[in-house]
């Protein structure tokens, strides 16, 4: 029987400098308590093993910073922005055991929760180009890394480097269809818990 409050709130500005150039940034918390898988699951089978969940766990507090750049010509746009946040008692996914937990003889990973501090950081950088009427062509690069700031080490499950690139054919108001081929790729994530 517990009481939690949560809550978010965040500020941002933006500034059309110009008909091109536009800025933005802005700042923001939140905060998130424990899901009930987090909490209270009881050896439910996961991937290679078990799963507990922690009563104990605190809500996560996020505090993030983020800045950026768009720029808009006749025939094309470009946004590149970063970000930074850290977070107060992130709910980490951890192995907490290596033992027999279904009497099969083969020892079975127990993963749990806790509690740490964390940071991340990242950019996204997005391009799209209209060389056609009713074509339309999506490029978009992202990267994120996290950081086990109470360890000092990297978090699990990270994506790593990404982009994305796509031709979009539509169209137009008048009919709305539209088609896409596009493709992701991403680079090999080395940056492991």
């Amino acid at each position: 029987d517990q009481t939690e409050v949560t809550g978010a709130g965040n500020v941002v500005l933006e500034w059309q400098a110009t008909d091109t150039w536009a800025f933005f940034t802005g700042v923001g918390a939140n905060s998130r308590a424990a899901g009930v898988t987090e909490r209270y699951f009881a050896f439910a089978p996961s991937s290679g093993g078990f799963l507990v969940g922690n009563p104990t766990l605190d809500p996560e507090v996020k505090y993030e910073f983020e800045a950026g750049v768009v720029w808009q010509g006749p025939a094309m746009k470009a946004t590149v922005s970063g970000f930074w946040a850290y977070v107060d008692d992130y709910i980490y996914s951890t192995q907490i055991a290596f033992q027999d937990v279904n009497g099969d003889g083969v020892p079975d990973i127990i993963r749990g929760y806790e509690n740490i501090n964390a940071s991340f950081f990242g950019a996204e950088a997005g391009l799209v180009l209209d060389p056609i009427k009713h074509v339309s062509i999506p490029i978009s690069a992202m990267y994120v890394e996290g950081r086990n700031q109470s360890d000092d080490r990297y978090l699990p499950e990270i994506p790593p480097l990404e982009l994305r690139t796509a031709v979009v054919v539509y169209g137009g108001k008048k009919r709305p269809w539209w088609g896409e081929f596009g493709g992701r790729f991403a680079a090999r994530q080395d940056k492991i818990d």
